[in-house]
């Protein structure tokens, strides 16, 4: 059994692709710009005995961003999609945490570094920040004191050693507001922030032993020349910018330049294609979609148009699988989510292509992965579950696991109606039913679903479309051999102005008529039309293929029959 969704006139033939990517495209502009910005909560890192002791994350902290749901850090991390770069941060809140730093409130810009929100308890900040408190007094004082014992011992005027002890005084008054200020400070600096240097300066500074963090910053050199050297970098890196600028612009000339020839080329193929679609030269268009996927082999809709051109109207179920693979590739490695939302249907598509090359499991496969597929926290939408879920049905059906494949089918058609986005699923779902009920024996059942499958593609296809020409195969299943002769011959003729005339449809038709002649005892016309399957067969899908192979035994027994 072949699948029977597919289309091929113009209007249909695009209707199955650029339909479901309907949503995709409009939301091009929204999410053009769209990056994901990750971050995490924490407590801050210590320094304990000269060692870092990193702080850890924070689980179900809160974080509150500027027109979206408040996002839950689940494990102490978190992520959320940025447009146009920047974000705003309106509250993070955690039950007994409180944000260390104020500020962290605020606007900014997209980061690829992840943004840490440092938490602490509020009596541990406290306590961090009395213990800063005591540690610089304890300092700050004895290096007071120990200038008084030298003012002591100095010999001086009375009124000179009281004005020195005034000024001593005064500086012990002055701590006071350093040491609260300093002590708050210190009391929220998280040193996995920082780097090793800055770590032992800012524990140095924390301790108050001025004279070592100032001993320990001038290994780096005279600050005077340090920034004297760094104006210089800055002018000759402005200078170097200008430069690039210059030929950033160049190239962004001639890289737009390019996009236009391109736009152009692909506009010219498109109009190839149409030109021999309507001239009912499938191959010679099909041609032109090889060359407009060859423009931009980054481009994963080019690659799924021609991908589907080679699947529907051509029958190259080799080539087109190759396309579905590159452009699923294309959509895996994207970071641009309207690109990475592709992913499931090029799943959906190349396993469609490996279920008609006979390759059931690997197909199979590829349908469960689309069925599970999650992009950025949203899985596939339910036109995907249904289509993949039908095709996983006709993959168990084409393997005779017709048990399977009748629940799979009943799943199918069990969804409420109103999510049938394409009834031809629906109708596919009949026919790869009635198949199995048939092969179970169930005749009556299997006959109502093949008059409702005819009803749907006679109602939602033209005069002309390949869709009638696969309701006339279904519908010669319910007739007479007399008429469903006719219906073969309609469908002929309807394809043929629809699909390539190597494609495989033909041999299921020449198939079909073969086994109506055989039961009017027209043997020598059933093996005509068994060779005319199985030549076409064999050039579409290979000698090795079951459906080869099925026909292959009908013109063996043809044979046999005659030499009896």
């Amino acid at each position: 059994m072949i699948p029977t969704e597919i289309r091929s006139d113009k209007k249909n033939m695009k209707r199955t692709i650029i339909v479901i990517l309907a949503n995709i495209l409009l939301m091009a502009g929204a999410l053009a710009q769209t990056q994901t910005q990750s971050g995490v909560v924490k407590t801050r890192g210590r320094m304990v005995g000269g060692k870092l002791v990193p702080g850890t994350l924070l689980s179900g902290a809160t974080i509150q961003i500027d027109g979206r749901q408040a996002i839950l850090a689940k494990d102490g991390r978190f992520s959320f999609p940025v447009k146009d770069g920047k974000f705003i941060i309106k509250a993070v809140s955690k039950q007994g945490y409180k944000l260390v730093d104020a500020d962290a409130c605020r606007q900014y810009q997209y980061s690829a570094t992840p943004l840490q929100i440092v938490m602490e308890e509020p009596g541990k900040l406290q306590a961090d920040q009395l213990a800063t408190e005591r540690k610089l007094r304890r300092e700050l004082q004895r290096r007071l004191q120990q200038r008084e014992d030298e003012i002591e011992e100095m010999q001086l005027s009375l009124d000179e050693k009281n004005r020195m002890l005034a000024q001593i005084n005064q500086e012990r008054e002055d701590n006071e507001k350093i040491i609260a200020s300093m002590s708050q400070y210190y009391a929220t600096i998280d040193y996995d922030q920082l780097d090793s240097f800055q770590q032992r300066v800012t524990q140095l500074l924390e301790n108050g032993e001025l004279e070592r963090a100032d001993s320990l910053l001038r290994t780096r050199g005279n600050m005077t020349d340090r920034i004297r050297q760094m104006r210089q970098e800055q002018e000759a890196e402005a200078k170097e910018e200008a430069e690039l600028a210059q030929q950033q612009q160049f190239i962004d000339q001639v890289a737009e330049g390019v996009k236009k020839i391109i736009e152009i080329t692909a506009a010219d193929c498109a109009n190839f294609i149409n030109r021999f679609n309507e001239a009912h030269l499938f191959d010679s268009a099909a041609r032109y979609y090889d060359l407009r996927a060859k423009l931009d082999t980054n481009n994963p809709e080019w690659q799924l148009e021609a991908g589907y051109y080679y699947y529907a109207k051509i029958g190259d179920y080799d080539k087109a699988q190759r396309y579905f693979h590159k452009a699923g590739f294309i959509a895996t490695v994207s970071s641009d989510l309207r690109i990475a939302q592709m992913a499931p249907m090029c799943l959906d598509y190349e396993g469609r292509a490996l279920m008609m090359k006979g390759q059931y499991q690997q197909a199979a496969e590829l349908h469960k992965r689309a069925l599970n597929y999650d992009i950025a926290g949203e899985s596939v939408g339910r036109l995907y579950v249904l289509r993949c879920s039908k095709n996983l049905a006709d993959i168990y059906a084409l393997s005779g696991k017709y048990n399977e494949a009748k629940e799979q089918y009943n799943k199918v058609l069990k969804e409420p109606k109103t999510l049938f986005v394409y009834e031809d699923i629906v109708a596919s779902a009949y026919t790869g039913l009635a198949y199995v009920l048939k092969t179970q024996g169930k005749y009556k059942d299997a006959n109502n679903y093949i008059e409702k499958a005819f009803q749907i593609y006679e109602k939602n296809d033209g005069l002309d479309s390949y869709g009638l020409a696969m309701a006339n195969v279904v519908k010669a299943m319910n007739n007479k051999n007399d008429e469903a002769l006719v219906c073969y011959q309609k469908a002929l003729d309807i394809a043929k102005d629809n699909i390539s005339d190597r494609h495989p449809f033909y041999a299921l038709v020449y198939l079909n008529l073969g086994l109506t002649q055989e039961k009017m005892k027209d043997r020598a016309k059933a093996l005509e039309n068994y060779q005319k399957a199985k030549s076409i067969a064999e050039k579409a899908l290979g000698l090795d293929h079951p459906f080869t192979k099925y026909i292959e035994e009908h013109i063996n027994n043809e044979i046999t029959y005659d030499r009896k």
